[in-house]
C-alpha cells in the first residue's frame, strides 16, 4: 500500500476526492431590456404571421371576385334554390359546416402552436370572416364600379383583432 497525505491507501484517497462539483444555479436571467426586446420580437413575428394570413385571405377573396365570380354566383344560386327546396338547403348547410369546421380546426392548431391567440371561439370567428367575405363579394358583384378596398382594409383590421389578443 502507498499511503497518501491522509494516511490512507492511495486508491481510497482518490475515491474520496471530489473531482466534479455540481452547483445548482438558476437559469441566468436576461437583462430586462433584452427580455423585453425578445418578447417584442416574438410578438412582432406572430403579428407578421397573422398579417400574412390576413393578406392571403384578402388576396384570395379579391381574386375570386375579380377572376372567378361564378363561384359566388353559384353559391348564391344554391342558397336561393335551398330556400325553395329543403334538401338543397340541407346540403348547402352541410357544405358550409364542413368548410367552417375545417378552417376552425386550422385556427385552433395555429393557436396551439402559439401563432394565434383567438379572442373568441374558432368556429364563431370563421363564421364572421366568411360572412364578411360573402357580403363583400355580393356588393362587389352587384356594383362592379364600387371600390371595396377601404372596406377590405376594415375587414383586415377586424380579422387581426380576432386572431391576436394581448
Amino acid at each position: 500500500m502507498h499511503p497518501g497525505d491522509s494516511g490512507q491507501p492511495l486508491i481510497m484517497e482518490f475515491q474520496q476526492r471530489t473531482v466534479w462539483v455540481e452547483e445548482t444555479v438558476g437559469r441566468p436571467r436576461m437583462a430586462d431590456p433584452v427580455r423585453a426586446a425578445a418578447v417584442r420580437a416574438g410578438l412582432i413575428g406572430s403579428l407578421a404571421l397573422v398579417q400574412v394570413v390576413i393578406d392571403v385571405l384578402l388576396a384570395s377573396l379579391t381574386d375570386l371576385i375579380e377572376n372567378e365570380p361564378t363561384f359566388f354566383l353559384l353559391l348564391y344560386e344554391l342558397f336561393s334554390a335551398g330556400r325553395r327546396n329543403p334538401e338543397i338547403q340541407r346540403e348547402v348547410g352541410q357544405l358550409f359546416e364542413r368548410t367552417r369546421s375545417h378552417v376552425a380546426d386550422v385556427l385552433r392548431a395555429k393557436e396551439q402552436e402559439g401563432v394565434l391567440k383567438l379572442r373568441h371561439d374558432a368556429e364563431e370567428i370563421v363564421s364572421f370572416l366568411f360572412a364578411i367575405a360573402d357580403g363583400f363579394a355580393l356588393q362587389a358583384l352587384s356594383d362592379t364600379e364600387r371600390d371595396i378596398s377601404g372596406g377590405l382594409a376594415v375587414a383586415a383590421a377586424s380579422g387581426r383583432y380576432l386572431l391576436v389578443s394581448e
